[in-house]
């Protein structure tokens, strides 16, 4: 297998003039305003407010300048800029891809069902059946300030809070109405970002005894679509490749093609009476591309040859594959509408009552190719096959067909489209305050996310396009462009128009904390916290009509109205549960801190209520409840330290324990359809094996079921983190913390490619689905939930930043990152630098650099975003023959490139005008315009082909204007 690693030249110019022109700034310092004392910082993490240098525990924190800076508009984006942050969900993942129309945070890549979200310290609604919250419910322009602890938090927490927390403080106090409206406009076509938000408030608590603040905000993104941009316009790509000697071509394609595919099943008569010669071998399948050979052996538009190849049971013949790469749209279009409400009254001079409302409204617009339809029979005496099929058969073939068969993509049918539409409402009202020396917080939560998906277009109805095909009123073997438009309009007579399924999440909650200063000691007074929570969540799934499917004559199961679909499978699961923690800070010396905290958590067996709704009155049926998965409890634990050793260097460490419950659908899910595989696969058993009897030929896609397991245990984690704070008189703050994760029992469902590898291993996860177009069974496998073994994880996350003050204003420069040591999992191994067995990369260094000059009422700097390379997943490619310049289609090649470093930079300049009431803001994102750099990729993410849209961007130079006007 051949490798080579490409340098990126440009990145490391433009870094290394970034650090000159920041140590020359340095090299004017004054002195400023920063060299002072250092300021209070409140610590998420930790249930005890106190002034710390950084406090014992790594935390990284955003304020609103900081936001701003940024030039982001939505909450997504904005942490999916921290370099802590790997192995998110992205919109790109919604384009035919697992994203499920959400976006998500993943800290250190050890996963977002390990990365708790909190609202102002609280759980929000969850988007799954677990804890995952999807970011677009928060609306950014009411941020206050972010503060990402990058060290697990359970003993504090409790579950889902292993890998680190996400907290997102909202404003609880705004002075004047601010109006702001932006403009993002990538220099290429599409993509464009149109943003507005409104915000005010009255009253100042410390002044008036209240404060209420309220914000409207609006975001729509539109789509890009694959042919706006040149590196994701095909399928079809040229491979440079030193190690090969010669180019070779890389092609992504579909059988499903257009004009369609014919297969052909005739009785050999050569070996009807050969006895050595088994009954399933004197059945000959031909398959070839009627448009191919009435054209002169040229495919269609968008279409590339595939020579099927001859055995002892097929004939060679020719086929085109579709490049349905150039029909997807790469970034889905995207709108939002939020809603914000808070309030704060002091009932007395010990008690205040507090309130807060966001509510918010998403919708993710996501188109893939039209849909293929798969193999279709044709009735052997129809119209079509008289005039498309036996004019390239020969008199053998002719005289003993047993049936006849068309694949095809329906590209007159429009994109399958798909319309996530969610509605995130969390609210909290509660009371805070004092008596004697106990400060108290208590609070009741609610929180609801309900999402609706739609199939507004593109998507086939199996009894109507069967029909239709069999009919003779539609031929498939035509191009797009001639087919008439009587058959179009009889086409879209098959094609499915509604809702497909809803989501509801629910979560009610209480809450009650206190803390009272116990006894002094050398370094202050040591406090007590301590508290209880309770909470209720529930996750319901319900079909349309179309997703509940019929029970067809002479079938025992439900068949989904789409093609190819399986039926859906309903929720209504719930569960409870309730922990109880207490903290304990010690400050021993003046330099010495120490902090103890232990909670323990019970979490309720799932209650299974689910309701199976069937079409026919008669057939309603309602399963009876279930308890699964028995009740998960356990006392996790956290030791914390700091050490100030002098008056600048402060050394922390914290060791901790953590654990997560499996969610509902871990733990009930029935044998349920998951669609299809992301990649494509060859048959993974011999011939003589009974399975390969349901193998597609060649490279297919193949069923995929799901299946949940009560027998699942609780995850299990270990965490150490160890650093300093070093903060000099000269305004320099470094910080370096090392850390380390180790999961136990991680729950999993195995890689498709993993069990695909694999057969022998995974044998009872293979199994047979019917094909409802064909009547046949092919080849499926089932994903179950397992506790999967050990998951290890470390790194070094670091940060510089100074601010000075010189001759042309002041000058700040930051660095930040995270280099990682070890990501792997003992079932699927390590992905860190390396396209893993997982489906995604772990980057062995992320980082961030920014120089910026304040000028008074002008500011300006300049950003650098860096990801180190890795190697990518191994493909197969088809060598260009030197003589002809044409590639040869059957020739496999096997590949694996490197994907070299990958660095953007973005500029932003504002000005402050009429004291500070109209600020003017504009900038330039991905400056160098850098291009995704390209990946053969045949899973993990989307539809996209040929770079990974989880980890470039996609837009391109953007320039982007801002105006924020206040009174």
């Amino acid at each position: 297998m051949s490798t080579y690693h490409p340098k990126n030249k440009l990145a490391v110019a433009v870094s290394a003039a970034l650090v000159v022109f920041s140590t020359a700034s340095l090299a004017q310092e004054k002195p400023g305003k920063n060299a002072g004392p250092v300021e209070e910082v409140i610590v998420t993490g930790s249930a005890i407010v106190r002034e710390d240098l950084e406090g014992s525990l790594p935390i990284q924190i955003l304020d609103v300048a900081d936001i701003a800076r940024t030039g982001v508009t939505n909450t997504g984006d904005l942490v999916a800029q921290l370099p802590a942050m790997q192995g998110f969900t992205t919109p790109a993942d919604s384009v035919g891809g697992g994203g499920g129309g959400i976006q998500t945070a993943s800290i250190h890549d050890i996963g977002e069902q390990y990365t708790l979200t909190l609202l102002n310290g609280r759980r929000m609604a969850s988007a799954t059946s677990g804890a995952t919250v999807d970011l677009r419910a928060i609306p950014v322009s009411v941020v206050e300030n972010v503060e990402v602890l990058t060290d697990g938090a359970s003993a504090l927490y409790g579950s889902d809070a292993i890998a680190g927390v996400v907290n997102f403080k909202l404003k609880e106090e705004v002075d004047e109405t601010r109006i702001s409206l932006s403009y993002d406009a990538p220099l290429e076509s599409g993509g464009e970002v149109l943003a507005f938000d409104l915000s005010t408030g009255f009253g100042s608590f410390d002044e008036d005894g209240y404060s209420f603040v309220m914000a409207v905000s609006h975001e729509e993104r539109e789509q890009l679509k694959s042919t706006d941009r040149d590196f994701a316009k095909s399928g079809i790509l040229t491979v440079n490749h030193p190690g090969l000697g010669q180019d070779g071509i890389f092609f992504r394609g579909s059988g499903n093609a257009i004009p369609g595919n014919a297969r052909v099943r005739y009785m050999d008569n050569d070996k009807v009476d050969d006895p050595k010669t088994p009954a399933d071998d004197r059945i000959t399948t031909y398959i070839f591309n009627p448009y191919y050979l009435n054209n002169g052996n040229k495919c269609a538009e968008n279409n590339a040859p595939i020579l099927s190849g001859a055995s002892a049971t097929s004939d060679a013949g020719q086929e085109c594959y579709f490049d349905f790469t150039s029909t997807i749209e790469i970034i889905p279009k995207q709108e939002s509408d939020s809603l914000f409400l808070s309030g704060r009254v002091a009932i007395n001079d010990n008690l205040t009552a507090f309130g807060r409302v966001t509510y918010t409204d998403s919708t993710l617009e996501s188109r893939i190719a039209p849909y293929p339809t798969g193999w279709v029979p044709l009735p052997s005496d129809s119209q079509l096959v008289k005039d498309e099929i036996l004019p390239h058969l020969n008199d053998k073939q002719k005289g003993n067909i047993l049936n006849v068969f068309g694949r095809w993509r329906s590209l007159a049918a429009g994109n399958r489209t798909t319309i996530y539409d969610s509605q995130a409402l969390n609210t909290v009202f509660g009371l805070e305050g004092s008596f004697d020396d106990i400060e108290y917080t208590t609070a009741i939560s609610y929180g609801r996310n309900d999402q609706t998906q739609d199939y507004p277009t593109g998507w086939l109805l199996a009894d109507e396009f069967n029909a239709l095909v069999s009919s003779g009123g539609l031929n498939i073997f035509t191009d797009a462009a001639s087919l008439p438009d009587s058959e179009k309009a009889a086409l879209a007579g098959a094609v499915y128009s509604g809702e497909w399924e809803t989501t509801e999440t629910e979560t009610i909650a209480f809450d009650a904390s206190g803390t009272k200063p116990l006894f002094q000691m050398a370094g202050g007074e040591s406090v007590l916290a301590a508290g209880i929570d309770y909470r209720q969540s529930s996750y319901v799934n319900e079909l349309s009509p179309a997703n509940q499917g019929t029970i067809k004559p002479g079938d025992d199961e439900r068949t989904s109205d789409i093609l190819f679909l399986g039926v859906g499978t309903p929720y209504d699961l719930s569960r409870s549960q309730w922990g109880i923690f207490a903290e304990y800070f010690m400050p021993v010396l003046d330099s010495v801190e120490l902090s103890a905290s232990v909670r323990y958590d019970s979490i309720g067996s799932v209650q299974d209520d689910s309701t199976f709704l069937l079409r026919e009155a008669s057939e309603i049926a309602n399963a009876a409840r279930r308890n699964l998965g028995g009740t998960k409890s356990d006392v996790t634990y956290k030791l914390s330290a700091r050490w100030d050793a002098t008056d600048e260097l402060a050394l922390r460490a914290s060791y901790g324990t953590g654990f997560k419950a499996p969610s509902m659908r871990q733990i009930a899910d029935p044998l349920s359809d998951f669609g299809v595989t992301s990649g494509s696969f060859k048959c993974p058993f011999e011939a003589t094996d009974s399975l390969a009897a349901l193998c597609q030929a060649g490279l297919a896609q193949y069923n995929v079921s799901i299946e949940g397991n009560a027998e699942l245990k609780a995850e299990k984690s270990k965490q150490f983190t160890g650093g300093f704070v070093y903060r000099p008189a000269n305004g320099i703050n470094i910080t370096v913390d090392y850390w380390s994760v180790e999961i136990e029992d991680v729950i999993q469902t195995l890689d498709e490619a993993e069990i695909f590898n694999n057969p022998v291993l995974y044998r009872d996860l293979f199994s047979a689905r019917k094909n409802t177009s064909t009547g046949e069974d092919e080849l499926a496998i089932i994903q179950r939930s397992v506790n999967g073994g050990t998951l290890d994880a470390s790194g070094i996350d670091y940060s510089f930043s100074q601010s000075i003050d010189t001759a042309v204003g002041e000058v700040t420069s930051s660095l930040s990152g995270t280099y990682m040591l070890k990501s792997e999992t003992s079932l699927s191994g390590s992905s860190l630098g390396r396209f893993g067995n997982n489906n995604a990369v772990t980057f062995r260094n992320r980082m961030q650099f920014n120089v910026r000059v304040d000028h008074g009422i002008f500011s300006h700097g300049i950003t650098a975003n860096f990801r180190s390379g890795y190697r990518d997943q191994g493909a197969t490619i088809n060598l260009i023959d030197p003589k002809t310049g044409e590639p040869d289609f059957g020739t496999n090649t096997q590949v694996q490139l490197y994907v070299p470093s990958y660095t953007t930079f973005d500029y932003q300049a504002k000005l402050d005008l009429m004291d500070d009431q109209l600020t003017l803001t504009g900038g330039i994102k991905n400056l160098t315009d850098k291009q995704p750099p390209l990946s053969l990729r045949n899973s993990g993410a989307g539809h996209q082909v040929g770079w990974d849209p989880r980890y470039v961007d996609a837009y391109g130079r953007t320039v982007y204007l801002k105006a924020s006007f206040g009174f």
